[in-house]
């Protein structure tokens, strides 16, 4: 068997029956176990290995405390849909809508009827394929509705990620107090999603904004914030910032003159 962490596989070992999967995983900082493609909650680091024990490909993964399991769900459907072979009509719709379910839900797009309809589709995938690829591909998505049930209820009915991965419930904005106009944040800007010039407030476009985070790490002023909470009210149009403001009101006397 191979322990995974962060997506990095350890090398494959020899493992004795009877042995602990918590002896395999080490003391961890996790919220979920996978062996092989089925997942569990914490409860799996008591299973010990045994002839019976379904171990699929024979990896353990560990997904950290701030995981979100709905993202790791997106990425394995992801993953499956590029491995089937697409002959078989239930592995390849099952996954299909699956996939699609899933990455709304990620993207704030998701209804109450997704998981019941999700289970339905994950059970039928589990009995009508003929394949072991069919028979087990629907096992994480399965797991993350058992055991983090809670975590698609924030997602569908409160449009929260509780560990903050899916960018779809954050907002990026610029605070007018902080920004001094450098232009550093619309330099680094991937999508040309910050419109500002020198010396003036600048003012990020949500819609074109994919949240990708480097204009926060561009920022020397701490003026760009990430937050899941509800934005103040924001410039809209370009404004003059605050410490240009001050520096022109220090060069002129009160008497309007230059000093």
């Amino acid at each position: 068997m191979a322990v995974c962490r962060d997506g990095v596989t350890g090398p494959l070992t020899k493992v004795a029956y009877g042995t602990k999967v918590s002896e395999l995983t080490g003391e961890v900082d996790a919220k979920a176990i996978a062996i092989g493609t089925k997942l569990y909650d914490l409860s799996a680091l008591d299973l010990v290995i045994e002839e019976d024990t379904q171990i699929g490909n024979g990896v353990v993964t560990v997904y950290g405390s701030k995981c979100c399991m709905i993202h790791e769900a997106e990425a394995v459907l992801a993953k499956e849909r590029r491995q089937s072979c697409g002959k078989c009509t239930f592995c390849r719709e099952g996954l299909i809508q699956l996939h699609t379910m899933v990455k709304e839900i990620t993207q704030g797009q998701g209804k109450k009827e997704f998981t019941d309809m999700m289970t339905e589709i994950g059970e039928a995938m589990t009995f009508s394929t003929p394949c072991t690829m069919g028979q087990t591909a629907s096992d994480f998505a399965m797991g993350t509705l058992k055991y983090f049930a809670s975590e698609y209820e924030d997602h569908i009915k409160k449009k929260k990620c509780a560990n903050n991965v899916c960018s779809a419930f954050m907002s990026i904005y610029i605070d007018p107090n902080l920004c001094e106009g450098c232009e550093e944040c619309a330099d680094v800007c991937p999508k040309d999603a910050i419109e500002g010039k020198a010396g003036y407030i600048h003012m990020i476009d949500e819609f074109e904004c994919d949240k990708c985070g480097k204009c926060i790490a561009a920022c020397e002023n701490d003026a760009i914030i990430q937050t899941t909470g509800r934005v103040p009210k924001l410039p809209t149009r370009l404004t003059r910032s605050e410490s240009l403001r001050r520096n022109v009101k220090r060069s002129f006397a009160p008497g309007g003159n230059e000093i």
